[in-house]
């Protein structure tokens, strides 16, 4: 009879033991997947908000004049006040025209930009009004009067056919409004 009991035991303890096993690994797996889930609920509850709190920022900063604007400061060191105008700059040429190309096809070249005032200019940064368009600096920012540099203009023309004109910006230092330039594509429609 202890046999008996002793083989029973043995068997109910394989039995605890196969049944332990699974249930262990499986909730282990199932803290893991709840949190997964739980990450994922959330930021799909806030991604609306964070969206539209980034939408009320960007509108914001476009309405606001001094947002690129840095002062200029004079051969003393003290802060000049910024001008209302354009920064004496002068582009060659003042409109780039890569004419009529293909879809999706990149074009690059270099314009020249030449200070046209009186005092020595500190450019700040370069954008354009279309993401398509890249406008690349050189290292040296400082424009002397009458100095000039090249700058780099690389456009996408994207798959939308028909003329595409973009404005290049320079930001500099003293000046509200940004100096301006054109860039335009006209975009073969690959039907025709």
């Amino acid at each position: 009879m202890s046999r008996k009991k002793s083989r029973s035991q043995r068997k109910k303890r394989k039995v605890a033991q196969s049944q332990e096993m699974p249930a262990r690994q499986y909730s282990g797996l199932t803290l893991w997947g709840l949190v997964i889930v739980g990450i994922a609920l959330a930021a799909f509850a806030i991604g609306p908000f964070i969206h539209f709190d980034l939408a009320r920022q960007q509108q914001a900063d476009e309405t606001d004049p001094t947002r690129n604007t840095v002062a200029a400061r004079g051969a003393d060191g003290e802060e000049l006040p910024l001008d209302s105008g354009e920064p004496p700059l002068q582009f060659q040429p003042s409109w780039i025209d890569f004419g009529p190309v293909d879809p999706n096809t990149m074009h690059e070249t270099t314009a020249t930009v030449t200070n046209t005032g009186d005092r020595a200019l500190q450019i700040l940064r370069a954008g354009a009004s279309c993401p398509c368009t890249e406008i690349g600096l050189p290292a040296r920012r400082r424009l002397d009067p009458g100095e000039s540099m090249n700058i780099h203009v690389k456009m996408d023309s994207e798959a939308r056919p028909g003329l595409k004109t973009v404005n290049g910006r320079i930001f500099v230092a003293g000046y509200e409004s940004p100096a301006e330039f054109s860039v335009s594509v006209d975009v073969a429609d690959p039907d025709s």
